[in-house]
């Protein structure tokens, strides 16, 4: 039989049959766990920081593809361009004072009088 620890915690803290190899495993292993999480931790933030860089790099380039876009949507919706279009292509043009008709619910009251008068 073995001697009967003098405390309680003494039982816990090291019991003695581990021999001089359990003493060293027992407090070498946390400081190894401890570098082991150490290294990974900043493998993954060195991942994620790479992952960034190459997520900013694509917002940018999505940026100067939108700035683009809407200079040419802004060229093509000019009312010169859409005139000129309008002029060759479809052989349009201004209409006479005679075609333009305003509806009466637009047309100010100054100008319903004169309409009226006529």
């Amino acid at each position: 039989m073995s001697p009967k620890p003098k405390h309680r915690l003494q039982r816990f803290i090291l019991p003695r049959r581990l021999g001089p190899f359990g003493t060293v495993l027992t407090f070498f292993a946390p400081v190894v766990a401890s570098a082991v999480l150490l290294v990974w931790a900043r493998v993954t933030a060195v991942q994620l920081g790479y992952e960034l860089a190459r997520t900013q790099a694509a917002l940018q380039k999505l940026e100067e593809q939108n700035r683009v876009i809407a200079t040419q949507v802004i060229v093509l919706r000019s009312p010169d361009r859409l005139r000129r279009i309008a002029v060759r292509r479809f052989g349009l043009k201004a209409p006479s004072a005679e075609q333009v008709v305003v509806p009466r619910s637009v047309v100010p009251s100054e100008h319903r009088r004169k309409a009226t008068r006529r």
